[in-house]
């Protein structure tokens, strides 16, 4: 389960920091399979369409 290796807040603050995901795999030693899939997961929950929605949804929902 990838929630023992890292939470969706870390996954959005890694991505609203500028990190790309083979950036964040390397950083949490996952895929890059891994985070797409954990990405795409987040993105189908809160109905986001990409990762500038995703960070926007950060920023606007004061999660820093």
């Amino acid at each position: 389960d990838w929630s023992s290796d890292v939470c969706s807040s870390d996954l959005f603050r890694m991505y609203a920091d500028g990190l790309n995901t083979e950036q964040i795999a390397k950083k949490l030693s996952l895929s890059t399979n891994t985070i797409d899939r954990h990405r795409s997961d987040i993105q189908s929950k809160l109905d986001l369409h990409s990762i500038t929605e995703m960070i926007l949804f950060w920023i606007n929902n004061n999660l820093k």
